[in-house]
């Protein structure tokens, strides 16, 4: 869906692909923070294709994903973990992986693209033409592709660590201070290897 950069003006500039970026797990206390970017066609739109943020379930969430792969052009996302986070912050993580993603994604596009970012802010030290819409992940399918990639991933993945990780319930609260989590925090008076600590350790003193 390309409606909101047309009302932007930037259709008059022949932009071929759309390149959307979007992160999930910048707000959470444990696991990784996961950023995806998926390059689609100017045109391309699927009624599946949504604000990860909108879908009533995660079953309706991976049959979107199903359908991000089928009319994506490439798809590609980069991780940092937790001891990253800690050891670089949480805003250079983010921007390392951010700069990551675009250089993949856009390596040997032939026809011109514009990267388009979920925010109000655009990516340092990139060298694409880009655009930061705030809410971009329900206005331009190309962002909206790339926020169902990153939720799906990471939710995996706090899947995985729950098994690994007995009673810490990642599975359910994905690593956000829930009340649940933050009583877990409180009462086992201890985080996990996969809790950030530099966040934790604040918020138990």
């Amino acid at each position: 869906m390309s409606e909101e950069l047309e009302a932007r003006g930037l259709g008059r500039f022949g932009y071929k692909f759309i390149a959307g970026v979007d992160e999930v797990g910048t707000g959470a206390i444990a696991g990784p923070i996961v950023v995806a970017a998926v390059l689609m066609k100017w045109d391309a739109t699927h009624p599946l294709i949504k604000d990860s943020k909108a879908f009533s379930s995660a079953k309706k969430r991976k049959e979107a994903l199903e359908a991000v792969y089928d009319i994506a052009e490439r798809c590609t996302l980069e991780i940092a973990p937790p001891d990253e986070i800690d050891l670089t912050g949480h805003a250079q993580a983010l921007l390392r992986l951010q700069q990551s993603v675009i250089k993949t994604i856009a390596r040997n596009v032939k026809s011109s693209t514009i990267v388009v970012v979920d925010g109000d802010r655009m990516i340092k030290g990139i060298t694409n033409e880009q655009v930061a819409i705030p809410k971009a992940d329900a206005l331009v399918t190309a962002v909206s592709a790339a926020s169902i990639l990153a939720k799906v991933t990471r939710d995996r993945l706090m899947a995985r660590l729950d098994d690994k990780c007995m009673g810490w319930g990642f599975g359910k609260h994905k690593g956000y201070a829930t009340p649940q989590h933050m009583r877990l925090l409180r009462e086992q008076g201890m985080i996990s290897g996969v809790h950030r600590a530099s966040v934790c350790k604040g918020l138990l003193r």
